[in-house]
């Protein structure tokens, strides 16, 4: 098992045996992330394999074992880090934001190829301020959410968000969604592989997609929680 808290800026993690999550065994691993945003650990499906995101890297920790990093992904700047669901054959995502005028971009790696040419699928992004990324049940696609604070266009208060599509074999897309406005949530079916978006100013639209990103059933307008 696996537990952790933050208190005072320090992350603990845990080992969790007994099933009593108020009754943590003793730490194994604690480090301090400053910032509110991608302080949290991920762990693999099988919890084979620890994430925490650093700077400037990807630090990964297998079996549990928090004695030392067992790989790392370097970058000279990094926003976040995913990892897909899925046991064994691991795939991990990278944000990296925006650089000295570059692009902000998304990559998928396969867990421990990560030399920059080893990327199986690429994103960038020419205006980008945050990046949310989330897995079907198989980890084998996944959608990226791109916002930004600030909609030059002014048409929305709430800044603007962009939606693509990325695959393990590669594939990258951008979903077009038919109503302007903000994008409220983005879910997957957990049996099926498609996912369903809610989007556009109020009334919003809720609007089913495939994973070729075609629409294939609109639920129509209303006001959704």
């Amino acid at each position: 098992g696996r537990w952790f808290q933050r208190s005072g800026g320090e992350a603990v993690v845990s080992t969790q045996s007994t099933g009593n999550i108020a009754q943590p065994e003793a730490p194994v691993y604690s480090f301090v992330k400053r910032g509110q945003s991608q302080w949290e650990p991920e762990w693999s499906e099988d919890e084979g394999v620890c994430m925490r995101a650093c700077n400037a890297e990807l630090q990964f920790f297998e079996n549990n074992d928090f004695k030392s990093v067992a790989k790392r992904l370097q970058r000279d700047k990094i926003g976040g880090g995913y990892m897909a669901p899925g046991s064994g054959n691991y795939h991990v995502g990278l944000y990296v934001p925006s650089l000295k005028g570059a692009h902000a971009y998304v990559q998928l790696y396969q867990y421990g190829a990560f030399e920059r040419t080893a990327a199986i699928a690429h994103r960038s992004f020419a205006k980008c301020d945050t990046v949310m990324m989330n897995f079907n049940k198989s980890g084998r696609y996944g959608i990226i959410q791109a916002a930004s604070d600030v909609d030059k266009s002014g048409t929305s208060y709430y800044g603007q968000t962009l939606l693509y599509f990325i695959t393990t074999g590669g594939e990258s897309n951008q979903i077009v969604l038919n109503k302007n406005g903000p994008v409220y949530s983005v879910e997957w079916n957990p049996s099926r592989d498609e996912f369903i978006v809610l989007y556009g100013f109020m009334p919003c639209r809720a609007t089913l997609f495939n994973t070729k990103c075609d629409p294939i059933h609109q639920f129509g307008d209303g006001h959704y929680n």
